[in-house]
């Protein structure tokens, strides 16, 4: 696809405009006067005018991909489970041994931040702070024997 800058597109529009919204007769136009430039196709112009008139923009805006982990904990537990029983399994043998989509897998190592090289897997140091916190929290359960809610961190 022929890619534009944003004064070629709004001259586009301009012509678009000048001739009474039709997309032909204005990549005719737009291609009489600027001989020197790449000519659009009336495809293209109709979609950079639908995209002015849905989002505000020449380009339809890009959506979120950073996704949170939905569904239960259990999956993220049995997965950190299985890494530590086994610190040199695949995603793959992580799918099979947990019933988990590798997807989901992924998402769940990507999220605690646990990079896979290969077969080997390499824990870093969100995972080691949470283990951590965890153990810290329990012993300190064990010392006081009250609730301590107000020691539990956020490692987000």
């Amino acid at each position: 696809m022929v890619q534009f800058n944003n004064f070629e597109k709004t001259n586009m529009i301009l012509i678009y405009g000048k001739c009474q919204k039709n997309s032909r007769l204005a990549c005719r136009v737009y291609s009489e006067r600027f001989p020197d430039r790449r000519c659009p196709d009336h495809k293209t112009l109709k979609t950079l005018v639908m995209n002015l008139q849905n989002y505000g923009a020449f380009a339809k805006p890009k959506r979120n991909r950073n996704r949170p982990i939905r569904g239960n904990n259990q999956n993220v537990v049995n997965v950190i489970a299985a890494i530590n029983e086994n610190p040199n399994t695949s995603i793959t043998s992580l799918c099979r041994d947990t019933n988990i989509s590798s997807t989901s897998i992924r998402r769940i190592l990507q999220n605690f931040f646990i990079t896979f090289y290969g077969a080997r897997s390499v824990l870093l140091t969100k995972v080691a702070a949470l283990i951590h916190t965890t153990c810290v929290i329990g012993v300190i359960e064990i010392l006081i024997g009250r609730d301590t809610e107000i020691f539990k961190l956020d490692l987000k």
